[in-house]
């Protein structure tokens, strides 16, 4: 009688996990494409409708752009290999989208529309693949629940960029090994390099790749050893240039890492009650509306029968649904243990952005780990649906009475509430007298607040951030001895600047002059300014 060795029947355990993509094709060429049109009309139409509902409230709630956005403006005056606090692509992606749009606000509001909602396009593809229709419809609502992902919509930054290729790196993971096409592995790579220079954070994301690899036996199949090592190399290429561009500015993105949270070096006691503090901010105040949301379509659908057009959900018991099951997990669970980790054993202050990326991928985790009696193709679409806007008309309604528009009381005092323009107005005149003729060279001071009064100044001056050069790579020591700057700051200033009144937080100015035009005069705008042709 002849045995099948113990590596045998691993090689056809292997080679049977890689039939879920085979079998996902044949569900869907088994669905018309006229089923397949109505799916994507239905997802896009919820879309369209949650997009232009987000971006009219930013409109009507926000009068000051978002911070990061006024920091890609700044930032985009230069192409660098890297900037003070991030790798560059974030910013090259701004300066792309300036060229093509023109300068301003806007084109930061229109790539953070694109890129999240790239983000929950790719999501939908990918829970389809491994999932049904419906399963996938859920998710994707529920997902658009959580606040990262609405009340954001429109703020452009390394962590939007981040949730985009992290997702995506997970679509062609589950495509790469599935098929074992070497050149889905080549994609997984120019997406992880692009990743490396979004932020260094994506570094999680190559965790949650491995450890899927790792989970499916990678290592024994010469496909999936082949086209990891493909993927790596090419991610190492891209990353290279941005690495000698680290050796040349003493890793300073390291260091204000290590400044700005790493180097807390906080107490035991204080690591644990921080990293609670993280995981509760991320799955109960920020997901909320998504548990929210599936909790409420689990009980009306409890009792509920499965509909006949409606095939079961997932196949959970099944072999070959495990792959599905193991890239859901890693991309959810990877992140949400590795931060809070790390967070106790280095002392780091954790940043609640951080999940930005991977929140995402918590609903439908939670979605394979609990579902209702008859599954999640049970639930109505159009109860769904109708639940999605009731909770997002929620959000738009608490978001509109905390603005500068709500309640006196409700108000809150983020930064969307100071009007960076009406600061500008009551600036402007003390700030002509002060200059004279004079054209200011730079705004020295918070890169946010600095940016945001440069948009509403005559010439909008170019931003010095924090008084440094080396992180305002677009200016020059010749150039800031040039002519007058405009210092600006929170709170009070020790070398006596004007505080301007009406605004909270405080706000102060003042107007220092190189050598070269401290002696000159301060001149009638009226007269001598409009003689020489030149504004102040």
């Amino acid at each position: 009688m002849t045995t099948v060795a113990p590596t045998t029947v691993a090689t056809v355990g292997w080679r049977s996990l890689l039939k879920p993509t085979a079998r996902f094709e044949r569900r869907r060429s088994d669905e018309s494409a006229d089923i397949q049109r109505q799916w994507n009309r239905r997802l896009i139409m919820v879309v369209a409708i949650f997009a232009t509902l987000w971006m009219s409230a930013t409109w009507l709630t926000t009068v000051t752009p978002p911070a990061d956005t006024i920091e890609q403006m700044s930032w985009s005056r230069s192409l660098e290999w890297g900037y003070f606090k991030h790798p560059p692509l974030t910013t090259w992606l701004y300066w792309a989208a300036q060229y093509l749009i023109g300068p301003g606000v806007w084109p930061g509001y229109l790539l953070a529309t694109l890129v999240n909602l790239g983000s929950m396009m790719i999501l939908w593809q990918l829970l389809r693949q491994m999932r049904a229709a419906t399963f996938a419809y859920v998710g994707v609502l529920a997902v658009l629940c959580i606040t990262y992902y609405n009340g954001r919509l429109t703020l452009y930054n390394h962590n939007t960029l981040l949730t985009l290729l992290s997702t995506a790196s997970a679509a062609i993971c589950w495509k790469a090994m599935a098929s074992r096409r070497l050149r889905w592995w080549a994609t997984l790579g120019l997406v992880m390099g692009l990743g490396t220079l979004t932020k260094y954070e994506f570094a999680i994301t190559m965790m949650s790749i491995l450890v899927f690899w790792v989970s499916q036996r990678g290592w024994r199949d010469a496909a999936s050893r082949r086209g990891l090592l493909v993927s790596s190399l090419i991610c190492v290429l891209i990353f290279v240039p941005h690495l000698n561009w680290l050796r040349g500015h003493d890793f300073g993105p390291v260091a204000y890492a290590i400044s700005s949270s790493v180097g807390a070096e906080l107490s035991t006691t204080g690591r644990i009650v921080d990293a609670a503090n993280w995981l509760a901010d991320q799955l109960v105040n920020r997901s909320l509306p998504a548990w929210l949301l599936l909790f409420a379509l689990a009980m009306r659908h409890r009792d509920g029968e499965v509909p006949a057009a409606s095939p079961k959900d997932g196949l959970d018991n099944g072999v070959e649904n495990l792959p599905a099951r193991a890239l859901i997990f890693s991309w959810a669970l990877v992140p949400m243990l590795f931060i809070p980790v790390m967070g106790v054993l280095t002392g780091a202050q954790l940043q609640l952005p951080w999940a930005t990326a991977y929140l995402l991928f918590i609903v439908p985790a939670a979605m394979v780990a609990w579902q209702p009696k008859q599954g999640w193709n049970a639930v109505s679409l159009n109860f769904t649906t109708k639940l999605f806007f009731s909770i997002q008309f929620a959000l738009l309604l608490l978001s509109l009475l905390t603005s500068t528009l709500g309640p006196q009381k409700m108000r809150d005092h983020h930064w969307r509430s100071l009007d960076s323009a009406q600061l500008a107005q009551a600036m402007l005149p003390e700030l002509e007298q002060a200059l004279g003729c004079d054209r200011l060279v730079a705004i020295e001071g918070p890169g946010h607040l600095a940016g945001a009064l440069a948009l509403h100044l005559p010439g909008r001056p170019p931003v010095w951030i924090d008084g440094r050069l080396d992180r305002s790579p677009w200016l020059t020591t010749e150039l800031v001895r040039s002519g007058p700057i405009l210092h600006v700051g929170f709170g009070v200033d020790a070398d006596g600047g004007k505080v301007v009144p009406g605004f909270q937080p405080t706000v102060w100015w003042r107007i220092s002059r190189a050598a070269a035009s401290i002696s000159r005069p301060i001149r009638s705008q009226s007269t001598e300014c409009a003689t020489e042709g030149r504004n102040p």
